[in-house]
C-alpha cells in the first residue's frame, strides 16, 4: 500500500512541478488530420473548453481535471473524446485491478493530451510536409523516477501473472524478457491505442 502511494505521489509531484515552473503553453491543439487523429502543431496558450458534453467526458476520463488545471487546456472536444477511448483501453487491458498502475497511466495520458503546460515537456519532432501543420511524432520528457515507477507499478515480478496481457501487448511474444525501454518503446506507438501520434518517451 505504501509503495503504491509513493508511486502516485511521484507522478503527481512531476506534474505539480511543471504546472508551477512556467506560464501555460501548448505544443499541440485539435486534430488537423481528423481521419488519422493526428493533432495540429500549436505553439500557443491553452484554449477554453466550452463544450459541455466534452467537459463531462473529460471528468469521466480524467477526474476533476478542470478543478485542478482550469478551464483552458491544450486539447479540444474531439481530442477529449479520443482521450476517453484511450483511458477506456486501460480498463480493457485489466489495469483496474491495480490502483497504482491505472492511476499513474491515467494521469500520464490525461496530461500528455490536455495539460495546459504541455509545451514544457512535449516537443513535436516530426511533422508533415509544408506547411508543417500536422504533428506526426513527439518527444515526451518525463522524470526518470516517474517512468521507472509507472513501469514498476504495472510490470511487477510479484504480480506478474496478473499483468501478462499488458506486458504481452507491449512486448510481444517475448514478454518474459520485457524491459522498461522495450515497454515504453511499444507504448509510444500509435498502434498501442493509447496515443494519437507516435511518442518517444525521454527520461530526464
Amino acid at each position: 500500500m505504501e509503495a503504491s502511494r509513493a508511486m502516485l505521489l511521484l507522478a503527481a509531484a512531476l506534474f505539480s512541478y511543471v504546472a508551477t515552473a512556467s506560464a501555460a503553453k501548448c505544443s499541440m491543439h485539435g486534430f488537423c488530420d481528423s481521419k488519422n487523429k493526428l493533432p495540429c502543431i500549436y505553439n500557443g496558450v491553452p484554449k477554453p473548453v466550452t463544450d459541455e458534453s466534452a467537459r463531462t467526458i473529460m471528468k469521466e476520463a480524467c477526474g476533476d481535471y478542470f478543478a485542478i488545471h482550469g478551464d483552458s487546456l491544450c486539447c479540444d472536444a474531439a481530442q477529449i473524446k479520443e482521450l476517453a477511448k484511450q483511458v477506456k483501453a486501460l480498463e480493457e487491458l485489466g489495469l483496474r485491478r491495480c490502483e497504482a498502475c491505472y492511476a499513474n497511466f491515467q494521469k500520464l495520458l490525461c496530461n500528455m493530451a490536455c495539460s495546459p503546460h504541455q509545451g514544457d515537456w512535449l516537443r513535436v519532432i516530426h511533422y508533415d510536409n509544408e506547411p508543417h501543420e500536422v504533428a506526426e511524432q513527439a518527444a515526451f520528457y518525463v522524470d526518470y523516477k516517474t517512468l521507472r515507477n509507472l513501469y514498476g507499478s504495472c510490470i511487477n515480478a510479484k504480480k506478474f501473472l496478473r499483468f501478462v496481457p499488458l506486458s504481452f501487448a507491449y512486448c510481444g511474444q517475448d514478454y518474459h524478457n520485457c524491459t522498461m525501454n522495450l515497454w515504453y518503446g511499444a507504448l509510444g506507438k500509435r498502434r498501442s491505442g493509447l496515443t494519437s501520434l507516435d511518442i518517444t518517451y525521454e527520461p530526464v
